[in-house]
């Protein structure tokens, strides 16, 4: 396997490590609605990008955590070159 034709950057990988980065990476924490006197509270809520946008438009971001952000997008781009690679080694 060639490691440089592997991980080199396309337009493909960059898309599809977006998306994926988009639909699963959990890294923003915003406020659910849920109000709570006692711990355990499950008032805080940590969600993707697209679960931010679709559940919570109008709530308030707490904090982004950056290092899940960061291997995040890693393990994104690393998928995204597998399932490319998978599909273009098939082909052939």
């Amino acid at each position: 396997m060639n490691w440089n034709e592997f991980l080199a950057p396309s337009w493909q990988k960059a898309a599809v490590a977006a998306l994926l980065f988009a639909l699963f990476v959990p890294f923003i924490t915003y406020w659910n609605g849920i109000m709570c006197i006692r711990a355990p509270c499950p008032s805080d809520a940590a969600g993707s990008l697209l679960i931010f946008a679709l559940l919570a438009p109008t709530h308030t971001v707490y904090s982004l955590n950056l290092p899940i952000a960061l291997v995040g997008a890693i393990v994104c781009y690393a998928l995204a070159c597998a399932l490319l690679g998978w599909k273009k080694g098939k082909k052939k």
